[in-house]
């Protein structure tokens, strides 16, 4: 009865929010978005998209992240690497399917099963990749590229970018709206710039970064908020801006999705794009479903919704 009643609440202070224009729209976004994740205890947020399907290990939108910026500092100097690291995560994305269902599981990240699954599969050669990868970039010469993450959560994917010794070549600042997020990162790092911080309001400059990075974010915003958030990651990258997509489809128009708190709404492809090219030159959309498949063979990535864009100015 009370989640029924804040659910019909929140939807009551949306529909007044409307009323009184995209100023006390976007103001009520920021509150609930807070509130929402707010109430996730600092350990279960330090855990948070680290296993499974998710982890940056093995996760493809995470692992093409941080190729993209290995291409910034040092060209097409690891492509053997590069390809090297994506079949052992579609190897490994395999397993895990394979785990799931032995256990009796319907595969799927949602199912309680993957975190065991998960570490059954990675076994020991979990950090196989980590550990190649610090050793080459080490040789690297300094050719250091400024990032700025929103919504980097408890350092879900900078912790990644330490272990493979990326980190070292980044000017690198995170933000985030949830203070717990900001604390785990903090205590993991804390010679590493986290802050609080709004995506609908970034405190930085314009063209004060190289690339802006975006993680399973703008799916969460009600359209209003998708377009002022689009607009300022767009008005703070001076080259461009990195996205992971997890619930983008090749439709006409975006199906929006209002929850309690937030959203999860189902994004248009070409509405996106064309939001992006208000405030840039180009977009690069990869459908990862695709790519893995094409690329690599792998018929079932676990979401066929998942998109990676690379934005430039």
């Amino acid at each position: 009865m009370r989640a029924r009643t804040r659910h019909l609440t929140a939807r009551a202070g949306r529909a007044a929010a409307r009323m009184l224009g995209s100023r006390a729209e976007l103001r009520l976004e920021r509150v609930l978005l807070k509130r929402s994740w707010g109430r996730s205890a600092a350990r279960r947020l330090e855990t948070y998209l680290v296993s499974g399907y998710q982890s940056p290990l093995i996760n493809i939108q995470s692992i093409l992240a941080r190729h993209h910026f290995v291409h910034l500092i040092a060209g097409d100097r690891f492509r053997e690497l590069e390809r090297a690291e994506l079949e052992f995560a579609i190897a490994k994305n395999r397993a895990l399917r394979a785990e799931q269902k032995r256990r009796g599981a319907k595969p799927g990240q949602r199912d309680k099963s993957v975190t065991k699954a998960f570490t059954a599969v990675m076994g020991d050669d979990g950090t196989v990749f980590m550990d190649r990868w610090r050793r080459e970039l080490s040789d690297v010469a300094a050719n250091r590229t400024s990032v700025l993450e929103a919504a980097c959560g408890s350092a879900n994917d900078y912790r990644f970018m330490v272990d493979c010794g990326l980190a070292a070549h980044l000017d690198y600042r995170g933000f985030d709206l949830t203070e717990a997020n900001i604390a785990n990162a903090r205590a993991a790092y804390p010679d590493v710039d986290f802050r609080l911080g709004d995506v609908l309001n970034i405190d930085a400059p314009d063209a004060s970064f190289d690339w802006v990075v975006v993680h399973d974010l703008f799916e969460h915003l009600s359209p209003t908020a998708c377009e002022q958030a689009i607009a300022e990651v767009s008005r703070v990258a001076r080259d461009g801006v990195l996205v992971s997509f997890f619930h983008m489809a090749d439709i006409p128009e975006h199906e929006i999705k209002p929850l309690r708190q937030y959203h999860r709404n189902r994004l248009s492809l070409n509405r996106t794009r064309e939001a992006f090219l208000t405030h840039c030159q180009s977009v690069d959309a990869v459908h990862v479903s695709r790519f893995v498949n094409e690329e690599y063979g792998l018929r079932q990535y676990y979401n066929k919704g998942a998109y990676t864009f690379v934005v430039r100015k």
